[in-house]
């Protein structure tokens, strides 16, 4: 059931072709020829993957949680990820890891299973339990010392603001809960407080990136980049 979800390539299909996002892989999807040549730039040293329109081979579902992986909290949102006759609210928890290099962080989301039986009105053994992995998120060129997310409470904001954009949450509803780990308590209140305005007021990747450039401004977010 979950392999129809949105957040593995978003909804579009193209008949005895597939998923319309898989048109766009290349052959080589490893992750640094991912992060070259096909991911997103909201602005400058800043980037990201998403599966919701263009998923890798390592992204995906998974029926484990990954080693490693800290979990940031618990949002509770509006349900887009399948086209459905009315609205729900489901609960996701959302972990944060490190895909192979410091400064290169995997997000994975698990949505609670008995929140999508009762969407589908299954029994909940009928939803497979998954982990997905759903974004890669990328501050590329910043000092060595500046990768660790525990002493950059900035980065978790700027992570969780880009994937509940790119989950097409901006002007739904989404409430926000920090996990009792170092990096939840990390997370402000004030932020969580303005999360659902924050994201009513991203309507376009250029609000996004506005607002990023303001993280910038603020927490000298390195954006020149080195020479190639």
């Amino acid at each position: 059931m979950r392999d129809l979800f949105a957040r593995y390539g978003g909804h579009g299909f193209i008949i005895g072709k597939g998923r319309a996002s898989a048109l766009n892989l290349p052959e080589d999807q490893s992750l640094d020829n991912m992060l070259d040549h096909h991911s997103v730039e909201i602005i400058p040293n800043l980037y990201y993957i998403s599966s919701y329109t263009l998923r890798p081979e390592f992204m995906g579902a998974m029926p484990e949680l990954p080693d490693k992986m800290i979990k940031l909290g618990t949002a509770t949102h509006d349900f887009t990820d399948a086209f459905v006759q009315y609205e729900h609210t489901v609960r996701s928890d959302i972990f944060v890891g490190i895909h192979e290099y410091l400064n290169v962080f995997s997000v994975v989301i698990h949505t609670y299973e008995e929140d999508v039986a009762e969407i589908y009105c299954c029994r909940k053994s009928q939803v497979a339990k998954t982990f997905d992995y759903v974004l890669t998120f990328h501050p590329k060129g910043q000092n060595e010392e500046k990768y660790d997310l525990l002493d950059h409470p900035e980065y978790v904001e700027m992570l969780l603001i880009t994937l509940f954009f790119t989950m097409g949450l901006n002007g739904l509803t989404v409430e926000f809960t920090p996990s009792s780990r170092k990096l939840g308590k990390n997370i402000s209140k004030e932020f969580c407080n303005n999360l659902q305005n924050t994201l009513n007021n991203l309507k376009s990747d250029e609000e996004l990136k506005n607002l990023m450039l303001e993280y910038a401004e603020t927490y000298n977010f390195n954006m020149k980049k080195e020479a190639t």
